[in-house]
């Protein structure tokens, strides 16, 4: 069966960066739900959420593995994949807000996300719900290298479908 794994967190928690990591040594695909947005920002979020959940489904019917990434903190934000009806490895990043900030305002492609306030809002925001986020794995990436986390990952994943270990682990 085909490896779904979703990476979650604020903004500047590493998603992108984990989820290409990830994907790159799973050979899996990947999808960010934040390029399904910005594609068609006047669609919204939800509509956004549809199409990668759509795409998702393809993928793994396929028998691909696919990395997905973005804001999935909240039930609602996940229903779309959890109605694909196939579990998934949640996993959550965290970081400390101005380790996040130092991240966002070093990379020059950032939009909204550059502007203090927002980012601020949406780290409170992340504080705010993360106890009730049903993550199977947390991640410190202020603490934790990226290989270390990608590393983790990939054993996790082999355990669950009881293949041998990465032999660069």
């Amino acid at each position: 069966m085909a490896a779904l794994v979703v990476i979650t967190g604020p903004i500047g928690s590493g998603k992108s960066t984990i989820a290409g990591v990830l994907a790159s040594r799973l050979g899996a695909r990947t999808t960010d739900l934040d390029d399904l947005f910005f594609a068609d920002v006047d669609a919204g979020w939800r509509t956004a959420r549809v199409q990668q959940a759509a795409m998702v489904r393809a993928w793994l019917d396929a028998g691909d593995d696919v990395v997905v990434h973005g804001p999935f903190g909240t039930a609602p934000e996940r229903a779309d994949l959890d109605a694909i009806g196939i579990p998934y490895l949640l996993v959550l990043l965290s970081v400390p807000f101005d380790v996040a900030e130092a991240r966002v305002l070093a990379d020059s492609t950032r939009g909204a996300s550059r502007d203090r306030d927002f980012l601020r809002r949406t780290h409170d925001e992340w504080a705010r719900i993360w106890p009730t986020v049903p993550a199977d794995v947390v991640y410190d990436t202020a603490s934790a290298t990226l290989d270390d986390v990608v590393d983790d990952l990939v054993t996790r994943l082999r355990a669950c479908r009881g293949t041998a270990p990465d032999p660069r682990s």
